[in-house]
């Protein structure tokens, strides 16, 4: 949505309301025709994460009113704006903290933004849909720009991957002229007092030729000093890569940085080498292209050098606790190093435009860090650790006293200057009180975690994973009702936190059960709250922020959030065991105590007689055992659970469990039914247990008041290809006559389909009234459907995996397969030939459900078949069968062949029904479900559950078939029938 408004003194156009921005943002462009001054930014202590997870620096923060609306419904405010000095479509981007301020909402479909107004109305604000639309195409010729930019810089050459981040200073930045020309600057501390920077911006100007701005300014080291070797194992064989395609496109921008490289002096062209390589190019944050070396091969032939270092650690405290802080960084200091000239065609690499070596040291090669590392430790051999620290091309210089400030820096730009080494005016920022260096924030207080990195909390407790992950969600849900978030999103790597919070999984130890109880409890402070699980790889910064927690806190203010947990969220505290039946045996054993009614006391003096008490212990006398120890109901449940699933458990049956305790020396008197009702509620042994073989549900019976009422319709198939490529079969029966309509296909699309409809049933038999088909794709695609309710047929669905529902063409796919079989031989490819034969084999033959041909029961008569030409039949040589007399009594012989089918199907039902053990469910039931009937789930195999779920019964359809719906009340396609399911017990 864009729209215009009124930002300070001026009318911006172009302003994008974006209500996933968390910032309001203005580009430089618009901060300039406002009339506004750097100096009257304020520093950003964060920064800006733009698209792609990329860190932005801005260039400060600053405060303007904001108004929107018309006279009679203006609403205005003040709004912090962050300043960027990208270019995009778009003048200003507003974020969700002015939104939330206006009390705004925005339809997006619409167009419209209400908010309330400064007099209490209601004002309303239309999005420009011209306006948006011709910002989205900029931005896409904007973005298309950007990756076609013209011309080599020197930063796209460099290919290294920045893991660790770079040193950043931390305050306001000034800008000064250091060159004749007025584009030649670099930064010192804004904040500096002014008999200090004076001085320092004066000898920093007459250094200025330790600063580089293009190659031709950095005359390199000299070879006397450092050079790069590569020390390739003299047993190595030279590998030359072969060279790899590439894109048009990539191959001028491989040319394109070539031209820069030969420019700058830092390749040259190589006519014979025995060692080649292949140009890489990478995709970088602000789209363009980044062109490396493949120097794979070359790097296994090159032992590892083993010159050490620094550690991270030891800098970062050796850098902790100066007042002034300058950061530095080499020119493009890797290609300051030149290469040591015999290895220098071992460097070679192949592009469209030909083979070239490097005559600098690049980027990619194994041990270069180790070379710059080497060459800082010669140039500052006599600074570091007092006043310079180095990690390989990261240099910072540090002051105790303000006096000696320029004294150090002075001592580093003589060591520079007498080793040739240059620096990048642009990455320079001298004298700063603060700053990023190595991950961490390094202050005159000391060192301290990185905000960008911090947000993370530390347990002082011991603690496992999965109490772990329910104390940062329950931290989580707190801290987000403490902000007044009212929608929650929730992503996390444990499967089981979610799953429990979810209803997936059900919460048996009693910790974790205390914590669900916890967070559900946090969750009604909020409108909505989704947990979703997502894979540890996808969840990479939560797990970085977990890591960081083990970090020490530094010391005075910081800003960031790093917390300490000094207990759990839930305790679980010892409590003294209830009264039970261990009770009375014990008091008369230990202290003659006995009930006061008489039969009482007579049963407990005779069950006393079984029990001993040792030691304050009951024990019972076993025959099995000598003696058995007597458990509490409150301990009955470990034991159950450590014998049945613990470290030496695999899921017994209850009898087996029952009897494996008294073996192992326990009892309680209910024992065995207390095994038996566990291992009934065990999930892992549901979704094991076999399938029952039994029917579910009695025999329904599918019957036709007329011919051609009622067809059944299946897919059979894939068959070997046939003439025409068909390998599918499309069958068709009528349930009154069994008349069987069949079809070769090439495809089993829901076009071929309608199509064998049309042709072979509905055009030649008339309309019906039902068709009953399976869950297949074919027949239930919308299109399918619209064609049988536009000719007014109703349509059926048998249930998934029970093709009793559709025996009828279940048997006519028999029949067919059949027939084939045997008239095939070895001939396969021919069966679409052969179905012809089959089929009227078929309808010619007299069918035991109905006693008639369906030739018969569809045309009045019985078709004449080749064997009565062979050997004429007495109806041919007599003449004495009357064909319209025997179509005059079809009505009567069709009535009798349907009554015989029905009281066939009935003796089959009553057969049927004798088998049935019924598995009935109600709505709202919880069932398992057959997990062979779906897709297998990868990586499984032949140790896949039986039965996957639990799944709600959302309504019962009749006839032993349910809809279902998981528990999260997403409903399961299609119906499926009792055959396939079973209760489940929590």
């Amino acid at each position: 949505m864009v729209i215009t408004a009124r930002v300070g003194t001026g009318l911006v156009k172009r302003i994008l309301v974006d209500t996933g921005a968390d910032s309001n943002i203005m580009f430089h462009n618009v901060f300039d025709a406002l009339g506004l001054k750097d100096a009257d930014l304020t520093t950003h202590q964060h920064g800006v994460i733009g698209l792609g997870d990329h860190f932005i620096k801005p260039d400060g923060v600053i405060s303007l009113p904001i108004s929107v609306g018309q006279k009679q419904g203006r609403r205005s405010a003040m709004a912090e704006f962050v300043i960027l000095r990208d270019s995009t479509a778009y003048n200003i981007i507003l974020g969700r903290k002015t939104i939330n301020d206006f009390e705004a909402i925005i339809n997006t479909k619409l167009l419209v933004m209400k908010f309330v107004a400064d007099d209490g109305s209601i004002g309303t604000i239309r999005g420009d849909l011209e306006t948006a639309v011709a910002c989205d195409n900029a931005s896409l010729s904007l973005r298309k720009k950007s990756k076609e930019a013209s011309g080599v810089f020197l930063a796209d050459l460099d290919a290294r991957v920045e893991d660790n981040p770079r040193p950043e200073p931390e305050g306001d930045l000034e800008k000064f002229s250091i060159g004749d020309e007025g584009e030649k600057f670099t930064f010192v501390n804004k904040n500096l007092p002014h008999e200090l920077k004076e001085p320092l911006i004066e000898m920093i100007r007459a250094n200025k030729d330790l600063f580089a701005w293009t190659p031709a300014d950095m005359p390199g080291i000299d070879p006397q000093i450092i050079s790069h070797h590569l020390a390739v194992k003299p047993d190595a064989r030279p590998v030359a890569q072969r060279r790899r395609k590439m894109s048009a496109e990539r191959a001028e921008e491989v040319a394109k940085q070539t031209a820069g490289l030969l420019e700058a002096g830092f390749i040259r062209e190589v006519d014979y080498s025995t060692w080649l390589s292949n140009v890489v190019l990478v995709k970088k944050h602000n789209g363009r292209w980044r062109m490396c070396v493949d120097y794979s091969d070359l790097n296994k032939a090159c032992p590892k050098d083993c010159f050490p270092l620094p550690n991270i650690d030891a800098l970062v405290d050796a850098a902790a606790g100066y007042r002034y802080l300058s950061f530095m960084d080499a020119y493009s200091g890797y290609n300051q190093i030149p290469m040591h000239r015999p290895d220098e065609d071992k460097t070679a690499f192949i592009t469209p435009g030909g083979t070239f070596c490097y005559k600098v040291m690049p980027f990619g090669l194994k041990n270069a860090g180790a070379t710059y590392q080497r060459l800082m430790n010669r140039i500052f051999h006599n600074l570091i650790g007092k006043t310079v620290e180095v990690y390989v091309d990261d240099i910072l210089a540090k002051t105790t006293r303000p006096d000696d400030l320029l004294n150090d820096l002075a001592s580093v730009f003589a060591s520079l200057r007498q080793h040739g080494m240059r620096l990048n005016p642009l990455k320079c920022a001298f004298a700063m009180e603060a700053g990023k260096f190595l991950g961490f924030m390094i202050t005159q207080r000391g060192v301290e975690a990185n905000p960008e990195k911090c947000q993370s909390v530390r347990f002082e407790f011991p603690i496992s994973n999965n109490q772990a992950e329910y104390e940062a969600l329950i931290g989580g849900l707190t801290l987000a009702a403490e902000v007044g978030a009212r929608r929650l999103e929730v992503c996390s790597d444990s499967q089981v936190v979610t799953s429990q919070v979810n209803g997936s999984y059900q919460a048996k130890d009693p910790l974790l059960l205390k914590y669900l109880e916890k967070v559900k409890s946090l969750s009604q402070k909020f409108e909505e709250v989704t947990v979703h699980h997502v894979p540890r790889e996808r969840n990479t910064r939560a797990d970085l922020l977990s890591k960081l927690a083990s970090t020490k806190p530094g010391e005075g203010n910081r800003s960031l959030i790093q917390g300490m947990t000094r207990e759990p969220a839930i305790a679980l505290h010892m409590t003294t065991l209830g009264s039970s039946w261990l009770d009375p045996i014990t008091n008369f054993l230990e202290h003659g105590q006995v009930p006061g009614d008489e039969k009482d006391a007579t049963k407990l003096r005779r069950e006393a007689a079984k029990y001993a008490v040792i030691q304050g212990q009951l024990f019972k006398k076993g025959l099995s055992q000598p003696l058995l120890k007597c458990l509490h109901p409150d301990q009955t449940d470990y034991v159950l659970r450590e014998v049945h699933e613990g470290c030496c458990g695999h899921h017994i049956g209850g009898k087996a469990l029952a009897r494996k305790l008294i073996r192992a020396g326990y009892y309680w008197p209910s024992m065995m039914a207390d095994a038996k009702e566990f291992v009934k509620k065990c999930v892992k042994c549901q979704q094991n247990a076999n399938f029952a073989r039994a029917p579910a549900s009695e025999l329904s019976l599918l019957t036709t008041s007329r011919p051609f009422a009622q067809w059944g319709v299946d897919l059979l198939g894939p068959f070997p290809v046939g003439p025409g490529q068909v390998k599918y079969l499309i069958v068709a029966i009528d349930y009154y006559t069994k008349w069987i309509e069949a079809e070769p296909l090439a495809s089993i699309s829901s076009a071929n389909c309608r199509k064998f409809m049309w042709r072979h049933v509905i055009t030649r038999f008339g309309i019906p009234e039902v068709v009953i088909s399976d869950n297949g794709t074919q027949f239930t695609d919308k299109k399918f459907a619209e064609f049988l309710s536009g000719l007014g047929i109703r349509q059926r669905f048998s249930s998934v995996e029970h093709p009793q529902t559709n025996g009828q063409v279940e048997s006519a796919n028999k029949v067919i397969l059949s027939g084939l079989k045997k008239r095939l031989d070895n001939k396969k490819g021919a069966w679409a030939d052969e179905l012809a034969a089959v089929l009227w084999s078929y309808r010619t033959t007299e069918q035991s459900s109905t006693k008639e041909t369906p030739f018969r029961l569809t045309y009045g008569v019985d078709a004449v078949i080749p064997v009565e030409i062979g050997e004429p039949s007495p109806r041919l040589l007599l003449k004495g069968v009357e064909e319209t007399i025997e179509k005059d009594l079809i009505d009567e012989a069709r009535e009798m062949a349907h009554l015989t089918e029905i009281a066939l199907k009935q003796r089959m039902a009553l057969r049927y029904n004798t088998k049935v053990l019924k598995r009935e469910f109600e709505p709202n039931d919880l069932v398992l479900r057959r997990n062979d009937i779906g897709l297998p789930t990868p990586g499984e195999g032949k140790l896949a559950a039986n039965w996957e779920g639990p799944f709600r019964v959302k309504k019962v359809m009749g006839k032993g078939a349910y809809k279902l719906e998981r528990l999260d009340g997403k409903e399961v396609p299609r119906t499926w029938n009792a055959d396939n399911l079973r209760r489940f017990y929590s």
